[in-house]
């Protein structure tokens, strides 16, 4: 009997170790610890590692040749697409642009059109009762001005509002041109930001072999930098578009 109490104590104490060991069994590194670890790591360096890409080393504003200017943008479209999508932005609102103008164009002509069919029908009711055809268009012509003289006024008129329209166009047009220039030259864009002093005067025909070659050292040719613009303009057009 007297050995009871010994048991009894061991069994206290066997389960004052046994329950430590079950509560803090789960919190033991076991594999399934592990893997609930594993899942709340933060995402792979390659996520967060991330870096804006790396400037071209070359001055924009220093290229004067079609090589440098070549690799230069190749690396703007290929790396950066803040670049590719405002020049892709250029690219859309010029087109639209285009169309608005040649459609407004097309309506004029359309209306001219159908202003001299109306004059037609005009000039059909009119004989057909036996009145005289006059040309309110043109006061000069008189009540026997014949329909040739009212044909050549209206085609006259006609020419005129057209050359009107076209002249605007051409406005808005070289407005357009140097907007988007100066819009090119904020996007570093070469030949577009190119430095002042880098550029010299046009280079006529007439002028020799020598000259042209000492105007060269000077500077980039303001005739020669207007062809290189042009190159520039059909790559990003190439490059960018969609």
């Amino acid at each position: 009997m007297s050995s009871n109490p010994d048991l009894s104590s061991v069994l206290r104490t066997l389960s004052a170790f046994a329950k430590p060991a079950s509560s803090t069994s789960p919190a033991g590194p076991g594999p399934s610890t592990h893997n609930q670890h594993q899942r709340q790591q933060p995402p792979s360096s390659k996520t967060y590692e991330r870096k804006p890409p790396t400037p071209p080393s070359t001055d924009p504003s220093s290229i004067t040749t079609w090589p440098s200017a070549l690799k230069h943008i190749m690396h703007l479209v290929s790396t950066n697409a803040s670049f590719a999508a405002n020049i892709q932005h250029l690219i859309k609102s010029q087109r639209e642009h285009e169309r608005q103008w040649w459609s407004g164009r097309e309506a004029l002509i359309a209306k001219q059109r159908t202003r001299e069919e109306k004059r037609k029908k005009v000039e059909e009711v009119l004989k057909s009762v036996g009145a005289p055809v006059n040309t309110p268009s043109n006061p000069s012509l008189g009540m026997g001005s014949s329909h040739k003289d009212s044909k050549e006024v209206i085609s006259r008129e006609n020419a005129t509002e057209l050359l009107t329209y076209d002249t605007k166009v051409y406005q808005a047009s070289v407005d357009l041109s140097r907007s988007m220039e100066t819009e090119l030259r904020k996007l570093g864009v070469p030949f577009f930001c190119l430095n002042g002093a880098l550029t010299t005067g046009s280079i006529t025909p007439a002028s020799s072999a020598s000259s042209k070659e000492k105007d060269k050292e000077k500077g980039l040719p303001e005739d020669e930098l207007d062809l290189l613009k042009r190159r520039v303009l059909d790559l990003l057009v190439d490059l960018c578009t969609d």
